[in-house]
C-alpha cells in the first residue's frame, strides 16, 4: 500500500502515557498513513500495549528488540517506513486530530523537503508554545530554506516535522546512536541539505513536561554531568558537519549562538538537578566551552543569559535567578551576591561582579537597561474651562531624579512633526516615600490649550483628530519614551463626551490602557449624524424595492 505518512513512535517504559499517544494517531484525520511502534527493550507493559494496538488496526505494526536507545530505534524506523513522508512522534506525547493533515498538505503544496508546524509544551498545570527563537513562525505558511531564515537552527526537535523520505535515504540522513541530543544532528544536516523547508503556523505537535520524578523523559534530565559531556560530543560532530558543507557566515553565526544558548541552559538547572559531587566539574566543563564565543555571539544572548554567561566564566557554582527576578530583589543585593547594580557613566544600568576579576567582555554585554520597566501613570485629570490638566510620573528604576536631573516632556505627532505640550516637573514625595526616597522629582503636569488646538485644527481644516500622547524625560546621559500612562483612579472626565464650544472632546484609555484625547468639531459629528440617517434610508428603501419586485 502507498502509504502518505509513516509515523515512527519509538517505545521505552511509557506505560502511563502509551494509549494516549497511540489514540491520538487513531483518530487522524488524514487517510492512508502507517504508524510503526517500536519497542526498544521496555521493562513495563508498553509492549504488550503495542501489540494490542497492531492487533486492532492494520496500519499498526508493532517492532520488538532489545534495548539500544532512543537514536538506533528511530534509525530502526526510517529503514522500515514506506510512507512518502516519516514522522517521529516520541510515546509519552501526542499530536492534534488535524495534525498530520495539515502538515501533508503544506509538504504536497510546496513540494517540501521538511514541513514544520508548532509544538506545545505541556503538563497538567499549564501549556506554553515551543518558540526557542523569533523569526520562524511570524509569518504564514511559506516556503524558504536556512540561509534564507537561519533562525532555523533553534528548531531542533525532530517530532514537530514531517521528513520527506527520498530525501532522507538520498542523502543518507541518519541519527547518531548511543548518545543524546541526537535530533540536534539529524535537524542540523537536513536544514544544511533542504533548500525547500516549510513552515506553517499551525500547532501539529504536544510535548509533554513529565511529572513523575521517577520518570522523567531525556530532556528533562539535561543537568548531569553525563548528558554535558553527551551535548558536547554531538555539538563536535555538528562542528564537523558545519565544516564539510560550508553553509553562509550568518548560518555559522547561528550555529554558534544555538551552541551557546544551549550550554548556558543547562547552567541555568544546574543548582536543583546536579549533584554537589558534580557541581565544579559541571562548571570548569561549561566555562572551558563558554570561553570559545566571541563578543559578536555574546551580544545575541538577552541580558538573563549574559548574566548566565557571566556567573559561569566567573566560577560560580550556584544558579541564579532571572533578571526580573534580580530586580525584584535588589534590596537583599549585598557583598556576598553574585551581582551589583551601578548607574555607570553613559546612563546605561548595568549589572557588574563585586570582585576584582578582570572580565574578558565588553561592558555592555551586562547592559540591563532595556529589561528594567519604566514605572508610570496617570493621578489626576482637570478640565477647566478651555484647559486640560494631567497629573502624573514616569520613572525607570536604579536612576537619581533629583530636581531638575530629569526634564519631562509630553507631545504628540501629526503629519510626521511633534507637537510638544506645555510639561512642568512635579515633586512627588508619595513615590519616595513608595519608592526608597529616589524618586521624588519624578512627577509632571502636563496642560492643554484646547483653543489652540482648535486654532491648529482651523488651519489645517481638520474635523477630527486624536492625540495619542507621549512622555520623555532625559537628562544629560540618557533619554526615554513610552506611552502617556493608565489612570490610577476613577475621573469624572473619562470616556465621558464634553461639549466646548464647536468642538467635541473625549478623554479616554486605548486597548491598551494608554491615555488619549479625541477631539472632533461638532459640525463634523453633524455631519456623521446626517450620514447616518441618510444610509439608513437608503437601505430602508432598497429593501422596500427588493420587496416590490417579489
Amino acid at each position: 500500500m502507498n502509504y502518505k505518512i509513516s509515523v515512527i513512535v519509538p517505545v521505552y517504559n511509557v506505560e502511563n502515557y502509551l494509549e494516549a499517544c497511540l489514540d491520538s494517531l487513531v483518530l487522524q484525520t488524514l487517510e492512508d498513513i502507517e504508524v510503526i511502534m517500536i519497542n526498544d527493550g521496555s521493562t513495563d507493559q508498553s509492549g504488550e500495549i503495542i501489540d494490542k494496538y497492531a492487533s486492532r488496526f492494520s496500519n499498526f505494526i508493532s517492532v520488538h528488540k532489545e534495548n539500544k536507545g532512543l537514536g538506533h530505534t528511530r534509525n530502526c524506523g526510517i529503514k522500515l517506513a514506506r510512507g512518502e513522508y516519516i514522522a517521529f512522534l516520541d510515546s509519552d506525547d501526542y499530536v492534534p486530530s488535524e495534525g498530520y493533515k495539515k502538515l501533508y498538505e503544506a509538504a504536497k503544496y510546496y513540494d517540501a523537503d521538511i514541513v514544520l508546524g508548532k509544538a506545545v509544551k505541556f503538563n497538567s498545570m499549564e501549556s506554553y508554545e515551543y518558540d526557542p527563537i523569533k523569526g520562524v513562525y511570524e509569518c504564514t505558511d511559506y516556503l524558504t530554506n536556512i540561509d534564507i531564515v537561519p533562525q532555523l537552527i533553534h528548531n531542533g526537535i525532530v517530532a514537530n516535522k514531517l521528513h520527506k523520505r527520498e530525501f532522507v535515504l538520498n542523502y543518507d540522513i541518519c541519527f547518531p546512536e548511543s548518545i543524546l541530543y541526537e535530533d540536534t544532528f539529524f535537524s542540523l544536516k537536513e536544514y544544511l541539505l533542504s533548500n525547500k523547508t516549510a513552515v506553517i503556523p499551525d500547532t501539529c505537535y504536544y510535548w509533554r513536561i513529565r511529572e513523575d520524578k521517577n520518570n522523567l523523559s531525556i530532556s528533562q534530565t539535561n543537568s548531569s554531568l553525563i548528558n554535558l559531556n553527551d551535548r558536547l560530543k554531538i555539538n563536535k560532530m555538528c562542528d564537523e558537519l558545519i565544516k564539510e558543507l560550508n553553509p553562509t557566515e550568518i548560518v555559522k553565526k547561528h550555529w554558534d549562538f544555538f551552541k551557546c544558548r544551549n550550554l548556558l541552559a543547562s547552567y541555568s538547572l544546574m543548582a536543583n538537578k546536579v549533584p554537589l559531587f558534580e557541581r565544579q566539574s559541571f562548571v570548569n566543563l561549561l566555562k572551558t566551552e563558554l570561553k570559545q564565543f566571541n563578543d559578536n555571539i555574546l551580544s545575541m544572548l538577552d541580558d538573563e543569559l549574559k548574566l548566565r554567561f557571566h556567573a559561569v566564566i566567573n566560577g560560580y557554582t550556584e544558579s541564579f535567578s532571572d533578571v526580573k527576578e534580580l530586580l525584584k530583589k535588589k534590596n537583599e543585593i549585598n557583598t556576598t551576591s553574585l551581582l551589583t547594580y551601578v548607574n555607570v557613566n553613559n546612563g546605561n544600568i548595568q549589572l557588574l561582579p563585586y570582585d576584582s576579576k578582570p572580565l574578558e567582555l565588553t561592558n555592555q554585554l551586562f547592559d540591563v537597561t532595556e529589561s528594567v520597566p519604566i514605572i508610570k501613570g496617570i493621578d489626576n485629570i482637570e478640565f477647566d474651562c478651555s484647559i486640560i490638566s494631567i497629573y502624573g510620573y514616569a520613572f525607570k528604576e536604579f536612576f537619581e531624579y533629583l530636581q531638575d536631573e530629569f526634564k519631562y516632556e509630553v507631545y504628540f505627532h501629526h503629519n510626521g512633526k511633534e507637537y510638544e505640550l506645555y510639561t512642568e516637573n512635579m515633586e512627588r514625595r508619595d513615590l519616595s516615600y513608595i519608592y526608597d526616597g529616589k524618586y521624588c522629582f519624578a512627577g509632571f503636569k502636563v496642560t492643554i490649550n484646547i483653543l489652540e488646538i482648535l486654532e491648529h485644527f482651523n488651519r489645517n481644516s481638520i474635523d477630527k483628530f486624536e492625540l495619542v500622547l507621549f512622555i520623555r524625560f532625559s537628562n544629560k546621559k540618557v533619554s526615554f519614551e513610552t506611552r502617556m500612562g493608565r489612570l490610577n483612579q476613577l475621573n469624572k472626565f473619562i470616556n465621558k463626551p464634553i461639549k466646548f464650544k464647536n468642538m467635541v472632546v473625549t478623554i479616554f484609555e486605548n486597548k491598551n490602557n494608554n491615555l488619549n484625547i479625541r477631539i472632533e468639531k461638532a459640525n463634523y459629528i453633524t455631519k456623521l449624524k446626517v450620514a447616518r440617517k441618510f444610509l439608513i434610508r437608503m437601505k430602508k428603501n432598497i429593501y422596500r424595492l427588493g420587496r416590490s419586485e417579489k
